[in-house]
């Protein structure tokens, strides 16, 4: 009785003393902190910011030729299908080219037959009339070389002179040049008939083909059709505006479609992020602090530095994609110098059941819709901080690994 009273008195003296309150509190804080660096994850992020689009890009529906902006047929917002007339350009010009070649083509058509029949036959006329002559010099050649033969006989007997027997021989060589002579005439003429022949068709054929481009260009120019099943969501002319060959008219966003976020990275961020990791996505509209992220998985990175052209091709929007390359230029001229080599990076946005999934678990009231500005955080990378503390104990300890 006596040792159990003392010793009541002992652990009442002990529990009551300020050291053992130190004691409780830093191994209770220490308990804590170890439980913190062994569970906790330290997750460091690559950030950039960008747009979100269904399918990772923006149809974008441009002029094919020149023109003056007659009508606007939809409006912001509106949902097209394939082969729906967006606009309508002034095509007076290209109806007046069509109509001159056209016309053109016509004439030739009904000229050119003709052309090379009379001029055929005439040529067929001459080389007929020169296998003709060649005809007759063949046979008074082979008179003539009859009595040279029978000249060389009366030569050797001295009945004719040396200079007699020269004469008839010249005559018979002039024959022989005049047949040559004949002969390449009527290489040539067939030749000159056979280029004829190519040289109108080529000219009838140009000319149709010319029509055919007139008739394709006016096509063309008189409507402004959609080329996907989509939503406009931008219309970039009014009517009255003059364009020029290649000039955007709308933007048609994808109805259907994963939605995907086109992003913006600098070279030092872009380049630590696989495909796979885990991204955050944070909607222009919607605070972080609020509603958290919106949970999403990285599919690709660039594999070389992008430029505002490659961007504007995803997108189109020529004013923000200048802007933000504009502003990432601007940084780069600072502390981080990779700025100024941007990369796209592309983030697959968790869906489910047509929603997006936030870390938080509460949607923001007014929803997420593509299109929507945002910024991304990809996890490219996680450790617990354990793995500094049992480094510094070792070292403490004096242990040191031998290799």
């Amino acid at each position: 009785m006596l040792w159990n009273k003392s010793n009541k008195q002992w652990l009442q003296a002990i529990s009551s003393s300020p050291l053992y309150i130190v004691i409780i509190i830093v191994s209770g804080l220490t308990t804590i902190v170890l439980a913190w660096a062994i569970l906790y994850r330290i997750k460091p992020t690559s950030s950039g910011v960008g747009l979100t689009v269904k399918r990772g890009i923006v149809n974008r529906v441009y002029t094919p030729i020149e023109g003056r902006v007659q009508s606007v047929l939809v409006d912001l917002g509106q949902e097209v299908r394939k082969g729906q007339v967006i606009a309508l350009i002034d095509n007076t010009r290209e109806k007046i080219d069509f109509n001159n070649k056209e016309q053109i083509a016509n004439v030739s058509g009904d000229l050119t037959p003709s052309q090379i029949l009379s001029q055929s036959l005439s040529t067929k006329k001459q080389i007929k009339a020169i296998n003709d002559s060649m005809t007759t010099l063949i046979n008074q050649i082979s008179v003539n070389n009859d009595l040279l033969n029978r000249m060389q006989t009366l030569l050797n007997t001295g009945d004719i002179s040396d200079a007699e027997y020269l004469q008839q021989l010249k005559a018979v060589d002039d024959l022989k040049i005049q047949l040559l002579s004949l002969r390449g005439k009527k290489s040539s003429l067939q030749s000159s008939l056979y280029r004829l022949t190519i040289s109108a068709r080529s000219d009838q054929i140009n000319d149709i083909q010319n029509s055919q481009l007139a008739n394709y260009n006016l096509e063309l120019s008189k409507k402004i059709v959609a080329t996907i099943d989509g939503i406009v969501t931008l219309i970039d002319v009014t009517e009255g505006d003059f364009l020029k060959e290649g000039d955007t008219v709308a933007q048609i966003s994808y109805k259907t479609g994963a939605v995907k976020g086109v992003f913006v990275m600098s070279g030092d961020m872009a380049k630590r992020v696989k495909p796979g990791d885990q991204c955050l996505v944070s909607p222009a509209e919607s605070p972080p602090e609020r509603y958290g992220y919106i949970k999403g998985t990285a599919d690709s990175i660039g594999i070389l530095p992008t430029n505002p052209d490659e961007y504007r091709r995803r997108i189109g929007l020529d004013y923000t994609t200048k802007q933000l390359f504009q502003e990432l230029t601007n940084n780069g001229k600072g502390e981080s110098l990779f700025k100024a080599f941007p990369y796209i990076v592309i983030v697959n946005i968790n869906m489910k059941d047509g929603k997006p999934s936030w870390t938080t678990g509460k949607n923001p009231p007014w929803g997420f819709m593509p299109g929507a500005a945002a910024q991304v955080q990809c996890v490219y990378n996680q450790w617990s901080p354990i793995q500094y503390i049992i480094p510094f104990l070792r070292r403490e300890a004096g242990y040191v690994r031998v290799s």
